[in-house]
């Protein structure tokens, strides 16, 4: 077998994770199953990862790091809330329609982080990096009229409808989901940021 080096095995095991997760759900994600569905010894995943928890940490905050990493590529400095607003909302849906296995990994370890106090801080800071991702982004969006714009709660809200969408497209599985991003985005605009001045 030819030497991988550990960054590289490392993100094939996170990304083996997720995969697992999002097809079998976290009970199912075992050390081994991971390292079957990577294509590696079981013995190289410890190498890399002390404990199975380790591995679902890396796989819950990867995916949170790629589409914000993502996202941000599309994002153009001071060009103005407005329209910051949209290419934010833009860049996670086009994110998430191509990455929808990841989506679904999310959600299994939130729930699954949610129900012991040992890992309950995993969804909070997981949660905590998507807001303040997407509130520093918002920031490298602004202009000149608007300072006085609640930052913090449009980065919360723009999260919230995302999830909302989220998951009616993986339950449902229809063609809405860009039309109700689309929406969104419009009413976000509104709530948010001053309309045009109208030229005359």
């Amino acid at each position: 077998m030819s030497h991988v080096p550990a960054a590289d095995r490392r993100r094939q095991f996170v990304d083996a994770a997720i995969k697992v997760i999002s097809t079998e759900g976290v009970a199912r994600a075992t050390t081994r199953r991971i390292a079957d569905a990577a294509g590696a010894p079981a013995a190289s995943l410890h190498y890399c990862f002390r404990t199975k928890e380790e591995v679902l940490q890396a796989a819950f905050e990867t995916g949170t790091t790629d589409g914000l990493v993502t996202v941000g590529s599309a994002v153009t400095p001071g060009v103005g809330l407005r329209e910051g607003i949209a290419r934010v909302l833009e860049g996670f849906a086009r994110w998430i329609r191509e990455h929808p296995e990841i989506q679904m990994a999310q959600y299994e370890l939130t729930l699954w982080s949610l129900r012991s106090e040992s890992s309950r801080h995993l969804a909070q800071r997981v949660y905590r990096r998507y807001i303040d991702g997407c509130l520093q982004l918002l920031r490298e969006c602004r202009a000149p009229g608007d300072e006085d714009i609640d930052l913090e709660l449009l980065a919360r809200e723009i999260i919230a409808l995302l999830d909302g969408h989220v998951l009616q497209w993986l339950a449902l599985g229809d063609d809405t989901f860009e039309r109700m991003v689309d929406r969104s985005t419009r009413l976000l605009q509104d709530q948010f940021t001053p309309l045009p001045a109208a030229t005359s």
